[in-house]
C-alpha cells in the first residue's frame, strides 16, 4: 500500500548505460589431474563441478591451468577454501606459480592423517590480472573403506 493510505513514490537517478566489460586478461581452472588433458577447457557455471577424492595421509595431483588473453607475465596463485588439514604441497619458495611461457602446471594436494571425512568446494585465485578465480572444484576427503576378509 503506502504511507497513511497514500501511495508514495520517489524519483531516483538512472543506472546509466549498462554495457559488458572487456574480456578478462586471464582465465583460471583447477581440475582433477589427467596427464593427457593439458588443454584449457572452458566450463560454464551450469556444468557440474569437477571432483577430486583424497584420503587422509595421501597426496594427489591436480591441474592448475590458465588461458591467457593479454596477460603474458608469470601468474602466482593461492588455492582457497581447502578443508582444515589439506594443503597445496611441494610448491617451493615462490609458492604456486605458472611461468610466463607456460599455461598449466601440476600441483599436489595433501591431506593430513587426521582430516575427517568432508566435502568442500575450493578454487584457485590468481594474484595478477584483477585476481580471477577458477570455477569451484568439489574436494572429497574420505577414509579408505576396509573390508573384512573371510
Amino acid at each position: 500500500m503506502g504511507v497513511g493510505g497514500q501511495t508514495v513514490t520517489k524519483d531516483v537517478n538512472n543506472l546509466g548505460k549498462i554495457q559488458l566489460a572487456e574480456k578478462p586478461k586471464l582465465f583460471v581452472a583447477l581440475e582433477p589431474y589427467d596427464a593427457s588433458a593439458t588443454n584449457f577447457v572452458e566450463r560454464s557455471i551450469t556444468d557440474p563441478p569437477p571432483e577430486i577424492t583424497i584420503a587422509p595421509g595421501q597426496s594427489i595431483p591436480a591441474w592448475l591451468k590458465i588461458k591467457r588473453n593479454g596477460h603474458d607475465d608469470l601468474v602466482t596463485f593461492s588455492v582457497e577454501s581447502l578443508p582444515h588439514g589439506v594443503i597445496v604441497d611441494n610448491i617451493g619458495l615462490n609458492g604456486v606459480l605458472i611461468e610466463k611461457d607456460r599455461n598449466q602446471r601440476q600441483i599436489f594436494l595433501t591431506a593430513a592423517k587426521w582430516v575427517p571425512d568432508v566435502d568442500r568446494f575450493c578454487f584457485a585465485k590468481a594474484n595478477q590480472a584483477d585476481n580471477p578465480t577458477s570455477l569451484p572444484l568439489l574436494l572429497h576427503v574420505r577414509r579408505p573403506s576396509t573390508q573384512a576378509s573371510r
